[in-house]
């Protein structure tokens, strides 16, 4: 008989282990069937166990003294059954919260992808609720697409990441970007005519920083494409101070879209404008050190991808005997690792090929995840190029301004692989 509840707790189980992944899965799904199934079946035998003996007791063996004196013993059994099952319901959370196990209560019953979606089974990790596919958004947490099929970038949001199932081997390394020149055209002769009108000039070069901003989307992603917007947009702003217009121009030049000659001749027509309002003259030398400085909205872009990258190199690093969160070794040797990709000293180049060697090795996702974080990874390298004049990266038969979506044609593919159209051998 009892090899009979076995088998039962066992087919009643097969459910809740049908996609642990790993120990830690394993140990949480244990204690949701202990705490779900295994404990209230207990309670519910004991409960049994003492109504059919008080039945006993007080009716059928009423008048058999030997018969209720069994029936007596039975009662006191059941209740001690009922005290047994409240300690062994203590012990196990207890066991639970002292390995970091605790959370298990409030995510629901894990299901099986055969089972049916409803108020009681709301994690199966493998069906789909009709919202698309779930991926980390540029600057938060987005939702993309719409089912399986297409879909276009998460959009800024808030909330907790989700961590996809890793894999165990090493993804295909990716294509090396490199410096394309002939992003920026270059301006070879100077488009502020020698003119004595002040109007021209001025317009000349708004026109010149309106005509940068609509090639940007080409270039960068809407995060960098946004700080870069702003940096020049001071050169077209007719309320903005004549120092942030020379402080804008001088980024244009930076980036070739006006010659020396341009800046020399729209300074010369602001200063006129100073000289008419009594304002002290710009010295364009003073003014150089500010257009290289990057503003603080790159600076938080920077950090948003250090923060949206520890967690996942953490969890590639992690050890299979960890239980609950990486211990502090993992977590300091995974806070290393990403502190080595932003060091002084490495060029634009070496910066992503650190990070290609990093996700080389470990098990990380292989959905899209780490060629999102790749892509916005480079568009902050170019972010820190623009302002030190230097021509941005850019990745052979990829779009980089844009995020992927595995409803967009990158499929996944077996373990140990990321396969992508967009990722291919060098």
């Amino acid at each position: 008989m009892k090899y009979i509840h076995l088998v039962l707790l066992a087919f009643l189980s097969t459910p809740f282990f049908a996609h642990a992944q790993g120990l830690d899965d394993f140990f949480k799904n244990l204690i949701v069937v202990i705490e779900n199934v295994f404990i209230p079946f207990l309670f519910g035998i004991a409960f049994l166990f003492f109504v059919i003996n008080v039945v006993r007791f007080f009716v059928v063996q009423s008048n058999n003294q030997e018969g209720r004196e069994k029936a007596r013993s039975l009662i006191s059994f059941s209740v001690m059954g009922f005290v047994f099952v409240v300690i062994f319901w203590g012990a196990i959370n207890l066991l639970a919260s002292s390995i970091g196990l605790d959370d298990t209560a409030t995510t629901g019953l894990p299901c099986s992808d055969y089972m049916d979606m409803g108020t009681n089974c709301t994690n199966n990790p493998f069906a789909s609720t009709g919202g698309g596919t779930s991926g980390t958004g540029s600057f938060g947490s987005g939702t993309s697409g719409a089912g399986s099929g297409t879909g276009s970038s998460g959009s800024p949001g808030s909330g907790s990441s989700f961590t996809p199932p890793v894999t165990t081997g090493s993804p295909i390394k990716p294509t090396k970007p490199v410096i394309d020149t002939s992003v920026y055209p270059t301006k070879n002769i100077d488009n502020i005519a020698a003119t004595a009108d002040a109007a021209q000039t001025k317009v000349a070069v708004e026109t010149t920083a309106v005509d940068f901003i609509s090639k940007l989307p080409d270039i960068y992603d809407w995060r960098t494409r946004q700080v870069i917007e702003e940096a020049v947009a001071a050169a077209s702003d007719p309320v903005a101070s004549n120092e942030e217009r020379v402080i804008a121009a001088i980024r244009l030049t930076n980036n070739n879209q006006m010659t020396a000659s341009d800046l020399t001749k729209f300074v010369a027509v602001l200063n006129t404008e100073q000289k008419i309002a009594g304002e002290p003259e710009i010295v364009l030398a003073n003014l150089y050190s500010a257009a290289a400085q990057p503003p603080d909205t790159l600076g938080d872009q920077i950090a948003f991808t250090q923060q949206s990258l520890l967690p996942v190199v953490t969890s590639a690093q992690q050890s299979f005997f960890d239980w609950g969160a990486a211990d502090t070794a993992t977590q300091e040797a995974a806070q290393n690792d990403v502190n080595d990709l932003y060091r002084e000293g490495l060029t634009a180049t070496q910066r992503v090929a650190a990070f290609d060697d990093l996700v080389s090795e470990g098990s990380y996702p292989s959905d899209d995840t780490v060629p999102n974080l790749r892509n916005r990874f480079i568009n902050d390298i170019n972010g820190e190029s623009f302002f030190k004049g230097d021509a941005p990266l850019t990745v052979p038969n990829e779009d980089i301004s844009t995020e992927r979506t595995t409803g967009t044609g990158a499929s996944t593919g077996s373990a140990g692989s990321i396969q992508t159209p967009a990722l291919q051998q060098p």
